[in-house]
Parts: C-alpha cells; structure tokens; sequence
C-alpha cells in the first residue's frame, strides 16, 4: 500500500517544495512540469503518497525523514522494511493519526513502508533516515480526496 502524510506545499522563487513531519523537500523542476495543478495549491495543505518503492535508507547526512525501524520482512530477494517517523525530535511521531491496517482504507500514518535490496537490513530500533525520490510523489486535496495534476 502507498504511504500517506500530512504535508503542505510551499511557493518559493526557486519553486516548490513540500513540508512534511521533519523535512522539506524541494520538488524537482520535472514533476512541477508533470503536474502544473501543484501551484494552485501553494500555500495550502495536501496529502502526499509515497509508494515503499520510491522510498529508500538513506544513509549519513542526507535529505530524509527521521525513522525508527519497527520490524523487517525478509521477501528472498528485498526487504519490506516498516519505520515508524520521528517528528521533531519525538521519538514516537503518532499525534493522533491512524496506524494502517491491511484491511483499512489507506490512511494518513507515521508508520511506513520501505522497499529496499537485502543489504538494506538494520536492526530493530536502529534510527534511519527514509530517503524520497521527489519525482515519484503523489499528491491529494485533503478534502476530495482527489488527485492533484
């Protein structure tokens, strides 16, 4: 299932980005391209999807979202790896959103989904940092819950 947040998209002279728990992430020139509907929304909040195989361990000092490794699924030749966020410097980032549940609707959650190759492999409560490929970000409007393009 898709990863979904909370976020807010930000107009600035060198484009857009998106606010997420603990980051912001500059959208590259492309997907603004893509999706030129993105800029009606500047300034206003959005739902933004991440899908586990555009999210990696992202490793030093590098752009992420702060996470703490909760379990492992080992699928032979990857690893679904499921990270709980750490917003802000709290170590559990849940403030009020729902957990996601296989037989539930997708659902905003600070628990999330990484596919990532086997030497990917951390140990449980080990601190990473969840990398985005910004070009593969979904956008929704919280209230439709339709898709921005």
């Amino acid at each position: 299932p898709i990863n979904l947040l909370p976020g807010r998209l930000r107009g600035s002279s060198d484009g857009l980005a998106v606010e997420l728990p603990g980051l912001i992430l500059p959208l590259p020139t492309s997907l603004r391209e893509d999706r030129p509907g993105l800029a009606a929304h500047a300034g206003g909040e959005v739902i933004v999807g991440m899908r586990p195989e555009n999210l990696f361990v992202a490793d030093g000092d590098a752009l992420g979202l702060a996470a703490s490794v909760a379990f492992q699924e080992d699928l032979g030749a990857s690893l679904l790896i499921h990270v709980d966020l750490i917003a802000a410097g709290e170590k559990q980032a849940r403030a009020g959103l729902d957990e996601l549940d296989e037989s539930a609707p997708a659902s905003i959650s600070t628990r999330m989904r990484i596919s990532a190759p086997v030497s990917a492999r951390r140990k449980v409560g080990d601190v990473v940092k969840v990398g985005i490929e910004a070009g593969s970000l979904h956008f929704f409007d919280p209230v439709s819950q339709r898709a921005l393009v």
